[in-house]
């Protein structure tokens, strides 16, 4: 009796479900609504649940089998769903009676996942009302503008990985996953405030919760199954669509950004700050952090797949439709000559093709097949076909609109399948026809967010591929520059040039030049690839002397290597500036290095020498000790920079870790990420200023500028009056030099003074003292002429007696024609020059604005023709003659020579006078002769390093003062 009874009740529960199956799919013959007959249980998913077709496909079939319904019954699974054809039904659904269709069908379970439960798409209702009211205000067009340089920066970050892994050979990357970072770094500093670099840390927790949360594996599509087709089921079995790791996660994040911003009164502007204003303002109800959290978390789950899959399809479309590409590529330079380099929001929101090539990408490949909305109020429904009859949709029910069909529909899109962007340039979008984003009040709140982070991604990729293509097309075409002006040259290896075997640590710098100079042996000049860049090495001194000189107002510019739209300081230095700028500037400085100026210092620099001696002898004492020269003569060089350019005491040696030499130490440290902007800068200077990228960083710029700022200020108020060369461009203000130093004048020359004698002058001084030990002849020849400096002066050395000593003057000069301080000097065209030909079978051509010249320094000091054994370090060679600046120019030559060359040598003189008169100068076993020089350097420096001995010696005869202008030393002896 109980098993039949049992039996009976199964029997029962299977007609019941049967009949209620059936009664459904019954549903649209008795509404007279037209429809494919359906499946028992999987309704008109058949064909999606046994893949053999797409779900848009499957959709668009049905759709295009109604062709004269204004709608058709699906059945998605066992629910019944009206898929709305006619495009002026839609619009009087989702606009015109907008208060009967509010909501969208949620597809998590409301109970379990709170935070999921209450981002915008899921509410409903008032409550829906309520947030995008609350929301609206985080993305307007002012917002968007505001979020503008956060999407670039990460734009700019895929770029240059891009550009930086895939190299000269290039690389197959998937898009998807690529595109996925970028835009899970866009979501991460615009909504949640934080900088993550998906490609430099491609497991940040971000990017990883974001791959989890999207990853629909098939029990994720099973929960999402249950929720949506069994609700109840899905509340009685506590189902999760998201994991509480997943929402924890991002709830974490934003309570404590929203604790540290209130604490520390940080802003930053980005959507967090956009929803904490809410608190402040009257835009109603303000946010709490659980509805924080659910508009983030959407917006972060929205943007790293939709926008992702976009990007995607349209970099395949512009891949395989090479005339868009090229329609785009066009644009994008028009805009980039437009701006500067520096394109704005308004620039790239109103690119009209690229919109197009977006829109038209979207109409393609919508975001979604489809769009939802749920029934809130009865509804009159027109009938479907001529021979239907119209309906009441009831609250609870659902109806569809395949944005997909209805965008591929040629009656709507001719030849639909075809992508073609211009079909949108001179029409406005009809948003019956076409919704990517949605339509009515329920269109997506952040389409314009998506749309701008769209634009600047597809900005910044067609400007890769930009520089890419211009760059191999540039390689064909230099690679036969000197051939058409009959020039000879080595033929360059492509994008390296000549600089190959320097690049690969095969030969230095200066050695390369050198060995191509002597090569060309019968040439007055050559072509030289510095890359892929045409540069004419000039090899006659009398040619580069009409260049230099004669014809200086032809070639009267240095290629500048820093960014000037970003470095606005170090671009305004006396080496970078150009034409009338630099002649002002040259007028202006030029009373600050005159022979008098320098005198003025030479107090100064003698007190950092006897610093520097004082230590030595104190640690060395009789035995000596091993330094490592470079780094010493570096803070002397800081000592005498600080005291003399900004009037600072600073005592390198007592403070070895004092401001100033850290930053001229981190700024002339020339690590591979200095070197390739170094040499992007040179090569693709568009390209940098579009990335923002600048050789010294803005740390240096404000630290020297603010000391500047701090001197000026405190010596005008004090009236404090100081023998240094911010003194000397103060006084401008008050004399007739014309116009005066501003603080960014004052700095920038104080600057790259300060850096140059930091590296140059500790360079030279480091050979010189190395060539000392070397050759203790030349080391005892000095210091005989500083023992009768010594008697002449009575120990008081004067800045004429030290200036006067001819042999350490020809030591000196002759260190710096065996290790130039700059191995070439360069100029570059300013107007057109009638260049000699090369060769004597050669022709003559004109060297247009905008080319360079070089003269190889290094080269020409070294050759036999101009210094007999040009190996040999032989100071007598400058004894008893003039030097001659055709053939030796360390400090260069013409009208653009070194500003400072005075105070350069006085330095070094000073330097020396005070190491000999008190130290015995010797080799160390750590320093190989002959000296190996660096490979991977742009000058010259001694691999390991130059490290020599210092012993303290008993001086002969005592200094007692060392005097210019007032200024005293103490008195010196050991």
């Amino acid at each position: 009796m109980e098993l039949s009874t049992l039996l009976l009740g199964v029997l029962t529960a299977c007609i019941c479900v049967y009949y209620a199956i059936i009664t459904k799919l019954s549903h649209f013959a008795r509404l007279k609504i037209p429809y494919v007959r359906p499946v028992p249980l999987l309704g008109n998913m058949a064909p999606l649940i046994f893949h053999r077709m797409a779900f848009v496909h499957l959709l668009q079939k049905m759709y295009n089998l109604f062709p004269d319904a204004k709608y058709f019954g699906f059945y998605d699974f066992t629910s019944p769903v009206y898929v709305l054809r006619d495009p002026e039904l839609i619009n009087a659904v989702s606009i015109k009676n907008f208060d009967h269709f509010t909501d969208h069908r949620n597809f998590v379970n409301e109970d379990q996942e709170q935070i999921a439960s209450r981002n915008l798409f899921g509410l409903r209702g008032d409550h829906w009302r309520e947030m995008r009211k609350l929301l609206s205000p985080s993305f307007t067009s002012s917002k968007m503008k505001m979020m503008f340089g956060l999407m670039c920066e990460c734009a700019e970050n895929f770029t240059n990985f891009v550009a930086n892994e895939s190299g000269k050979s290039g690389k197959t990357y998937d898009m998807k996953d690529q595109i996925n970072r970028y835009a899970t770094d866009v979501v991460a500093t615009s909504a949640y405030g934080i900088s993550v670099d998906s490609f430099k840390h491609p497991t940040n927790a971000f990017f990883t919760i974001g791959r989890k949360a999207m990853s629909f594996d098939f029990k994720v599509n099973l929960k999402l199954f249950i929720c949506k087709q069994v609700p109840a089921l899905a509340k009685f079995l506590r189902i999760k669509t998201f994991s509480s790791e997943v929402e924890n996660f991002f709830k974490d994040i934003v309570t404590e950004t929203v604790k540290t911003r209130d604490e520390q009164g940080i802003f930053r502007l980005d959507m967090i700050q956009l929803m904490m204003e809410t608190r402040d303002k009257n835009y109603g109800p303000a946010f709490d952090i659980d509805e924080m959290t659910a508009q983030a978390f959407a917006f972060f789950l929205a943007g790293f797949d939709s926008v992702s899959t976009i990007m995607c399809f349209l970099a395949h479309e512009i891949a395989v439709n090479p005339d868009v590409q090229n329609k785009l590529r066009a644009e994008i330079e028009d805009v980039l000559k437009q701006t500067n380099g520096k394109p704005t929001y308004e620039a790239i929101n109103g690119m009209k093709y690229l919109d197009a090539v977006l829109t038209e990408t979207m109409r393609l490949y919508p975001l979604l097949p489809y769009l939802d909305r749920v029934c809130t109020k009865h509804f009159e429904m027109p009938p479907a076909t001529p021979d239907g009859k119209s309906f009441t949709i009831k609250p609870g029910e659902r109806v569809w609109f395949s944005s997909f069909a209805l965008q591929h529909d040629p009656k709507h899109y001719p030849e639909p399948e075809k992508f073609n962007p211009d079909r949108f340039l001179n029409s406005s979008v009809d948003n019956s026809s076409y919704m990517p984003f949605g339509i009515g009040p329920r269109i997506c709140i952040a389409n314009r967010f998506a749309m701008m982070e769209m634009k600047i991604m597809i900005f910044y990729l067609v400007i890769l591929v930009i520089c890419i293509c211009m760059y191999y097309y540039f390689i064909l075409r230099q690679m036969s520059y000197f051939d058409q002006r009959k020039v000879p040259y080595q033929r360059p290896v492509p994008l390296l040039g000549n600089l190959a075997p320097f690049f690969f640590g095969r030969i230095t710098h200066a050695n390369q030049l050198r060995r191509l100079y002597n090569h060309f042996s019968n040439a007055r000049y050559f072509g030289f690839y510095d890359f892929m860049s045409p540069i004419y090495v000039i090899r006659d001194p009398e040619l580069f002397n009409t260049i230099a000189i004669k014809h200086f107002d032809h070639f009267m510019d240095h290629l500048n290597v820093v960014n000037e739209d970003l470095e606005r300081i170090s671009r305004m230095n006396l080496f970078g500036l150009r034409g009338d700028h630099w002649h002002k500037m040259r007028k202006l400085l030029s009373p600050s290095f005159t022979s008098s100026k320098i005198k003025i210092m030479f107090g100064l620099m003698c007190q950092c020498a006897e610093t520097f001696t004082d230590v030595v002898t104190n640690e060395s004492g009789k035995s000596g000790k091993a330094y490592e020269m470079k780094d010493m003569f570096r803070r002397y060089a800081t000592d005498v920079v600080a005291t003399s350019a900004f009037g600072i005491s600073v005592d390198s040696f007592n403070h070895p870790k004092n401001e100033f030499f850290l930053h001229a130490d981190k700024t002339m440290n020339f690590d591979f990420k200095k070197i390739l902007y170094f040499f992007m800068r040179r090569t693709w200077p568009l390209l940098t200023n579009l990335l923002r990228i600048r050789v010294f960083n803005a740390e240096i710029e404000d630290f020297f500028k603010n000391i500047i700022n701090d001197t000026v200020k405190a010596r005008d108020e004090q009236g404090i009056v100081r023998p240094d060369m911010i003194q000397l461009m103060m006084e401008t203000r008050d004399k007739n030099h014309g116009r005066a130093f501003d603080i960014d004048e004052m700095t920038a020359q104080a600057l790259i003074f300060f850096l140059a004698g930091f590296d140059n002058i500790s360079t030279c001084l480091s050979f010189l003292t190395y060539e000392l030990a070397v050759n203790p002849d030349v080391q005892n020849k000095i210091r005989a002429e500083i023992e009768d400096v010594l008697k002449q002066t009575n120990g008081k050395p004067t800045y004429e007696a030290i200036n006067g000593m001819k042999y350490l003057d020809a030591a000196l000069t002759e260190t710096m024609r065996f290790y130039p301080l700059t191995l070439f000097h360069d100029r570059v065209c300013t107007k057109n020059f009638e260049m000699p030909p090369a060769t004597p079978d050669g022709k003559s051509f004109t060297i247009k604005p905008g080319e360079r010249v070089w003269i190889s320094s290094f080269a020409l000091h070294h050759d036999p023709k101009y210094y007999s054994e040009p190996e040999k370090f032989n100071p007598d060679r400058f004894l008893n003659s003039s030097v001659d600046n055709s053939i030796y120019m360390p400090f260069g030559v013409g009208p653009r020579i070194c500003i400072a060359i005075r105070f350069a040598m006085m330095e070094m003189k000073i330097m020396i006078f005070y190491l000999l008169w008190r130290c015995i100068v010797e080799l160390d076993a750590k320093t190989k002769i002959p000296l190996v020089m660096k490979k991977a350097s742009f000058s010259s420096s001694a691999e390991g390093g130059i490290w020599l001995n210092l012993r303290a010696k008993n001086p002969t005869i005592s200094i007692t003062s060392c005097s210019s202008n007032g200024y005293n030393s103490d008195t010196k002896n050991t």
